[in-house]
């Protein structure tokens, strides 16, 4: 089922990238990458053996009936932000569909949102996270990425609680390779790569390793304690880095609308 899967998806999406292309450009309409989330729930089903609960985001999205999890499915194929003109483009885009400058600029916000009071409420019971990444690579290659949260991490705890409390959100912004990423001990469990091109193909990987963290994500203070390193193993960097400020009391700015 699930090399059945990924080659449903991987045809779709290769649909979804010459619809975009054909028609989505045309008519100003972003197409590529439909229905990640129920991806991302389907994926790690398979890949756990746990089930969907069938709540429609009214409940947890996996349970194996004594223990859930949370599914969070990031897509970084998004639409393109224009340098002249400021708005976005299709992720298919050669060019900005409003001004015609061919100077693009990549966005990378999509990030698993994960709500910190409801991961305290539920906390005896939600023991896993899995936030998938879906991610261009090159041409018409893609990647999917795969990894595992353990809600009792140590790092993971004191994040999420730190937000319940002081947060003016209640959302904790997760974002894959980020400082708080790496910190919650991701571990990852699978990848695949993906072609989606006319004949649509994908090879797969299974993993067990948690992460190191790469010192390249560290602030000038945090790479001190670690001179000569690209990557630190994951105990090394929980025994000299901890919880960084953040001005979690900051109102967030007004979302503005063009036409």
């Amino acid at each position: 089922m699930l090399q059945n899967l990924i080659k449903s998806y991987a045809s779709r999406w290769a649909n979804d990238l010459l619809m975009e292309r054909t028609i989505g450009i045309a008519t100003k309409n972003s197409l590529a990458f439909s229905d990640i989330s129920k991806f991302g729930e389907v994926l790690c089903s398979l890949l756990t053996g746990m089930y969907g609960k069938g709540g429609g985001g009214s409940g947890h999205d996996l349970s194996n009936g004594r223990f859930a999890a949370e599914v969070k499915t990031v897509c970084w194929c998004q639409s393109w932000e224009c340098k002249t003109c400021n708005k976005k483009t299709p992720w298919t885009s050669t060019k900005c569909i409003h001004c015609d400058s061919v100077e693009l600029r990549r966005i990378k916000d999509s990030r698993a949102g994960i709500k910190a009071k409801t991961h305290i409420k539920y906390a005896d019971v939600l023991k896993e996270y899995y936030i998938v990444l879906i991610d261009w690579v090159l041409g018409d290659e893609y990647v999917v990425k795969v990894w595992e949260i353990d809600s009792a991490n140590p790092y993971f705890e004191t994040y999420i609680k730190n937000q319940a409390e002081n947060g003016s959100q209640d959302t904790c912004n997760m974002i894959p390779g980020a400082y708080d990423f790496h910190m919650s001990s991701p571990k990852l469990i699978y990848d695949v790569k993906l072609w989606l091109d006319n004949e649509p193909r994908f090879e797969t990987r299974t993993h067990d390793k948690i992460e190191d963290v790469p010192v390249s994500i560290l602030n000038k203070e945090e790479k001190e304690k670690f001179p000569g390193c690209v990557f630190i193993p994951y105990e090394e960097a929980c025994a000299k880095l901890g919880l960084r400020k953040k001005n979690l009391g900051k109102p967030r700015g007004e979302t503005s609308r063009c036409l």
